[in-house]
C-alpha cells in the first residue's frame, strides 16, 4: 500500500496550518499596533505614536509627514525625524506624483536621483481619511532587498489607515470642543436665564443667569430632574407649561411671581419652546427666564432718556430765541438809538426786560430736570 498520498495531504495540511498561524499572528500585531495609535485623541500624541509603529516596521533613518492644506492646496511638514525639514521637503517629488501615489493607496517606493555609492531607498507611504486625503509619510532608510514586500506593505497600509482615521477624530473632537465652548459663551453671555430639559425632565443646560434668577445655589445640576432642583410655585410652573407645550407644541409665553429670596420677590417672564432634532422630533424644552422688573427698569430708564433728550433739545431752542432778541435790542440801544431819545431807549429796554423774564423761566425749568430722577417727570410746554 502507497503512503504517499497520505503524505501529500500532511505536507498540505502542514502548510495549510502554518499559513493560518502567520495570518493570525499577523493580525494580532496589526490590532496591537492600531491600538497604540487610535487611543491618542491629541495631535501630537497620535503623530508620535504613528512614527514609532512606523519604525518598528520600517527602520528609517529620517521621515517627515506631510499634510494637506486645503487653503494653499499644497503639502506642508507637520513633523519631521533624522533630518532637517528642509532637507526632507528637498527630497519630496512633484506633487503630480505624490497625489499619484496616494489616490493608489498603497506604500510606493521612489527612484533616487543621488548617484553616490551609498544607495538609500525613498518610499512614500499615503495617509487617506474616511472623508478626504490627509497626506504622506516620507521615508529614508537603508537600502534592503527584504524591506519592500508584501507583508510590511500591508502592515504600513494598515497602519497609515489607522492613524488617518485617528487624525480624522481628532479634528472632529477639536471642532466639537470648540464648537460646545462657542455655543457655551453664547448661552452664558444672554442676560436672560436659559434652562434646558430633556423630555424626562432632567436639566440637559443651565446658565449662570438662571442659577441667579431663580434662586439655584449651585450650577451643577446637569443630569438632575428639575423637580429635585426647583423649590415651591416654579416646579409647579415648569410642570404645567412642560404638559402644555408638549401636548400644543408651539411657543408658550407666561408670567408668575417667584420669590427666590424671601425678602425679595421678583416677576418672572417665561418663554417656553420645543426643542427638535435633525428629524424634527421632540428631544426636549427650552425654558427662557426674564426679570420683569428689570426689564421694565431698562424701559423706563430709556424712556426717561428720551424725554431728557427732547426736553434738553426744545431748551436749547427755546434759549435761542430770547437771546436772539436781547442781543439785538442791545446793539440797537448803543449802535442807533439817539442817546437823548429817552422814549425810545425805555420801549427797547423793556423788551429787554421781558426776554430777560422769560430766559429767566427757561433757565428754572431746566434746573427742574432733577426731577426726572423721581420717574414722574414730564417734560414742560416752554413754547410761548
Amino acid at each position: 500500500m502507497s503512503t504517499e498520498p497520505i503524505i501529500t495531504d500532511t505536507h498540505f495540511l502542514r502548510d495549510t496550518i502554518d499559513g493560518l498561524t502567520e495570518q493570525i499572528d499577523l493580525l494580532t500585531i496589526l490590532q496591537d499596533l492600531s491600538k497604540k495609535i487610535v487611543s491618542g485623541f491629541d495631535f501630537d500624541q497620535i503623530i508620535t505614536r504613528f512614527l514609532d509603529v512606523v519604525k518598528e516596521v520600517v527602520n528609517y533613518n529620517a521621515c517627515a509627514i506631510f499634510l494637506y492644506d486645503d487653503d494653499l492646496k499644497t503639502y506642508h511638514v507637520v513633523s519631521s525625524r533624522g533630518a532637517p525639514r528642509e532637507a526632507l521637503t528637498a527630497e519630496i517629488p512633484d506633487n503630480k506624483i505624490v497625489d499619484w501615489i496616494i489616490n493608489e493607496g498603497r506604500w510606493t517606493p521612489i527612484p533616487e536621483e543621488s548617484k553616490t555609492p551609498q544607495k538609500k531607498f525613498h518610499s512614500i507611504l499615503p495617509l487617506r481619511g474616511m472623508i478626504k486625503k490627509l497626506g504622506f509619510l516620507f521615508m529614508i532608510s537603508d537600502h534592503d532587498e527584504n524591506t519592500y514586500n508584501k507583508t510590511n506593505m500591508t502592515i504600513l497600509s494598515f497602519i497609515a489607515d489607522q492613524a488617518g482615521i485617528a487624525l480624522e477624530n481628532q479634528n472632529l473632537y477639536f471642532q466639537l470642543n470648540y464648537s460646545r465652548k462657542y455655543i457655551n459663551n453664547i448661552v452664558e453671555s444672554i442676560n436672560n436665564g436659559i434652562v434646558a430639559l430633556d423630555l424626562f425632565g432632567k436639566i440637559t443646560l443651565i446658565n449662570k443667569n438662571a442659577t441667579a434668577i431663580l434662586g439655584i445655589e449651585s450650577g451643577d445640576v446637569i443630569g438632575k430632574r428639575y423637580k429635585d432642583v426647583f423649590t415651591g410655585k416654579l416646579t409647579e410652573q415648569i410642570e404645567l407649561l412642560s404638559k402644555k407645550i408638549i401636548d400644543e407644541g408651539y411657543v408658550i409665553e407666561t408670567r408668575f411671581e417667584h420669590s427666590p429670596y424671601k425678602e425679595f420677590p421678583i416677576t418672572l417672564g417665561i418663554n417656553a419652546s420645543i426643542l427638535l432634532d435633525d428629524n424634527n422630533q421632540r428631544i426636549g424644552i427650552i425654558f427662557v427666564f426674564r426679570d420683569m422688573l428689570a426689564s421694565m427698569e431698562i424701559q423706563r430708564l430709556l424712556q426717561l432718556d428720551e424725554m431728557k433728550s427732547e426736553f434738553v433739545s426744545n431748551v436749547s431752542h427755546e434759549l435761542r430765541t430770547p437771546l436772539s432778541i436781547i442781543k439785538s435790542y442791545v446793539e440797537a440801544i448803543l449802535d442807533q438809538v439817539d442817546p437823548e431819545d429817552f422814549d425810545t431807549q425805555r420801549e427797547f429796554l423793556n423788551v429787554v426786560n421781558e426776554e430777560t423774564d422769560r430766559l429767566s423761566g427757561l433757565v428754572n425749568d431746566l434746573l427742574d430736570i432733577s426731577r426726572i430722577e423721581s420717574g414722574k417727570f414730564r417734560a414742560p410746554d416752554i413754547r410761548g
